[in-house]
């Protein structure tokens, strides 16, 4: 895994992944195009969740339709400001129990590297939507 990040002006970046695909990056709120370094890391978290959800519902015997993910994340008010709690909200669509759902998350959150790569004081809280 190797990405280069060129600073641009002031406080801007242009992310490049090793395929050449780019993603301009600003923690200046409002800039067109741009995302910010937090909204990275929930987007990075959430999209890590999401690709285990297919293979543990299928390892569970789960027909599961589809899937959407929702990453919240609260900061502390405290400099740095690093985030306190993270909230990670599931919906489901498909025939299954809230059970089932649960397990189904559980199973993606062991295999969640970017998970795992954050700090351990962060609260990690769960939403399950079954629809």
């Amino acid at each position: 895994m190797n990405i280069n990040i060129k600073w641009l002006e002031d406080r801007n970046f242009k992310g490049t992944t090793k395929d050449k695909e780019k993603i301009l990056i600003s923690p200046t709120k409002n800039l067109d195009g741009y995302i910010s370094p937090p909204d990275l890391l929930l987007m990075s978290l959430g999209s890590c969740t999401g690709l285990f959800i297919m293979p543990a519902a299928k390892e569970l015997g789960v027909s599961l339709k589809d899937f959407d993910i929702s990453v919240k994340g609260s900061k502390s008010n405290n400099p740095p400001k690093l985030f306190e709690k993270i909230t990670i909200s599931a919906t489901f669509i498909g025939d299954l129990s809230q059970k089932e759902a649960k397990e189904i998350l559980e199973k993606s959150h062991q295999r969640c590297f970017v998970l795992h790569s954050l700090d351990p004081s962060i609260t990690i809280e769960n939403e399950i939507i079954i629809k």
